[in-house]
């Protein structure tokens, strides 16, 4: 080892001086590279422009500027942006500035504590608001946000003793619906109560709420969805029910909803928390015959839903994971209907089990549950017409009607009018063909001999077998027509409606909705033949007309219509005011 050693440092000494040549010049071609990296610039961030967005923010009910509120320039397009944000606030007259703004697009959102957030170009009948486009010589200085100021509801929530309850979730929720005809909640705003058993939401939008109460020992909310488990353990025998309603109710059908204003607080929304007999749901979970090797290690989520609760509530039902061939318990259960879902994910989709349970006065022990992966639905879309050309592309989809956040299946309608949805799995649903032509109009829908026209439909384990057939016809009535103001003048941007004559109890399929153009006017078309009530707003949330308590004050006031297939017919129509909810 000492020789090869001598060895290697004798070599070094004979190459030392070609080795000493190779390293200067080595040294200076970096030199030289360094010197011409430097005479090239790199790439540099855009030069700043004169662009300017500059504005005012005020209160939208008595019009006085707004100081410190702030306004948010939020650049769009790109994962690291989002840090790229700038934020200024309103001086004592309300007013902002941005300079200098790089060509894009963005979002300009304003907002003030006691008011409600506003983004530019906010518009109620919008799902998304308006992008910002800035180019270099943009100029925009006339942005007015006028912030709505926010409401409060507040409370206590006490036992049954009428001793205050700490780290209860109590939920300002608002009923939203989707155009499939889903109800579905969202959340507004929520609060825990403290050691006085007291809570308060603040930052509400005025409207219309569902108060919900919810409870779970040894659970405490850190987060919009975020849930850790405390120390302080319940009898399975006893429990605080999961969700309560105001002023009482057990489901939000029967609750009363709190009406918020602006700038003002609600108190007062008091809750009782009273204890019942619970009971312990127990069982095993398998996999169905066909499942392979690829499942017996894979998890199984099972899951206690109360019927017609919303899913995505961590606190409307009870989780629990086992492996395939284990059993499962869920302890702490009340009275009532549930459906028990059984999960499993896999490559090549969800497993799924599905057992609707009604818990009495007693345990439910013994139940089995077998995962079975989704079956596929074979379909076909024909035209009365005979003109099958005009429905290919067409799409069809079965979406979820019980909460569930898995099991949506959607399929393109082929050439012929054939499709075919994946993995559908047990549950219901409803039936939603999208892509129609202006004047079209799903006109019947069957799978195999059962009618599942605009309701929901239930699939089990066998429903793969039967045959989806969705009847469409290109004769869908028309209405035309204007908008005018109380004095007669045209309305630009009112939102139509067209309200069939089931009205409160009507799917949203049902429904037609138009805007009226800078002329006042509008068209509606692909109406299913039947009786309406056409109906305009200037501004009202999207899919407001869609709740039966927003809908029932207005049914009276707008006009009455009856349309034939193919008919079509002209209107004029008187915007409503504005709702106060």
């Amino acid at each position: 080892m000492n020789n090869s050693g001598m060895c290697g440092r004798a070599g070094n000494r004979r190459t030392g001086a070609a080795g000493l040549a190779t390293y200067r010049a080595v040294l200076l071609a970096l030199l030289l590279a360094v010197q011409a990296a430097g005479q090239t610039p790199a790439p540099a961030e855009p030069a700043p422009t004169d662009t300017l967005i500059a504005g005012s923010v005020v209160d939208a009910v008595t019009g006085q500027p707004l100081k410190k509120a702030w306004v948010t320039l939020l650049p769009v397009g790109g994962p690291r942006l989002r840090a790229e944000a700038t934020t200024v606030s309103t001086d004592a007259d309300g007013r902002f500035a941005f300079q200098g703004v790089r060509p894009g697009q963005y979002l300009l959102e304003a907002g003030r504590t006691g008011y409600v957030r506003q983004r530019y170009g906010e518009q109620p009948e919008k799902a998304l608001p308006e992008r910002l486009t800035v180019t270099a010589d943009t100029h925009l200085t006339g942005v007015v946000f006028r912030l709505v100021p926010a409401g409060v509801i507040s409370g206590r929530v006490l036992d049954e003793d009428g001793e205050p309850m700490p780290w209860v979730l109590v939920q300002a929720v608002r009923v939203a619906y989707s155009s499939a005809g889903g109800r579905r909640e969202e959340i507004a705003g929520q609060a825990t109560t403290n050691d006085l058993g007291e809570y308060r939401i603040f930052g509400l939008p005025p409207g219309r709420y569902l108060v919900r109460a919810s409870y779970r020992p040894g659970v405490e909310t850190v987060g919009p969805r975020m849930l850790v488990q405390r120390s302080q353990p319940q009898s399975s025998r006893m429990a605080y029910p999961a969700a309560l309603f105001y002023p009482g109710a057990a489901s939000p059908a029967q609750a009363t909803a709190v009406k918020v204003h602006g700038g003002q607080e609600t108190p007062g929304i008091d809750f009782t928390m009273l204890p019942a007999r619970a009971y312990r749901i127990t069982g095993d979970v398998s996999l169905g015959a066909t499942a392979g090797p690829e499942g017996a290690r894979q998890p199984v989520s099972v899951s206690l839903q109360q019927e017609g609760a919303d899913f995505s509530d961590p606190f409307s039902h009870f989780q629990t994971f086992v492996l395939p061939g284990e059993s499962f318990e869920i302890s702490g259960v009340l009275p009532g209907s549930y459906v028990l879902w059984a999960l499993q994910l896999r490559s090549g989709g969800p497993w799924v089990a599905r057992l609707p349970v009604a818990v009495g006065d007693g345990d439910l022990t013994g139940l089995h549950l077998v995962l079975q992966p989704g079956q596929p639905v074979a379909g076909r879309v024909v035209s009365e017409e005979g003109s099958v050309g005009l429905l290919a592309g067409l799409h069809v989809t079965l979406e979820p009607d019980d909460g569930r956040p898995f099991g949506r299946s959607t399929a393109t309608v082929g050439p012929d009018g054939s499709f075919v949805l994946p993995n559908v799995g047990p549950g219901r649903f409803r039936v939603v063909l999208t892509g129609l032509p202006e004047d079209a109009y799903l006109k019947a829908a069957r799978l195999g001999m059962r009618d599942v026209l605009l309701k929901p439909v239930e699939f089990d384990s066998g429903s793969g077998s039967e045959t989806l057939t969705l009847v469409v016809s290109l004769r869908g009535a028309r209405v035309s027509g204007l908008v005018r103001d109380d004095r007669g003048q045209p309305v630009a941007g009112a939102t139509v409606v067209l309200v069939p004559e089931e009205g409160l109890r009507a799917e949203a399929q049902l429904y037609r909705v138009a805007q009226s153009d800078t002329a006042g006017a509008f068209m509606l078309r692909g109406i299913r033949p039947g009786r309406y009530t056409a109906l305009a707003w200037q501004e009202v949330e999207n899919g407001a007309w869609l709740d039966p308590d927003f809908l029932r004050p207005y049914l009276d006031r707008g006009i009455s219509i009856e349309l034939g297939e193919g008919e079509q017919k002209a209107i004029e129509l008187t915007v409503q005011p504005k709702s106060s909810d």
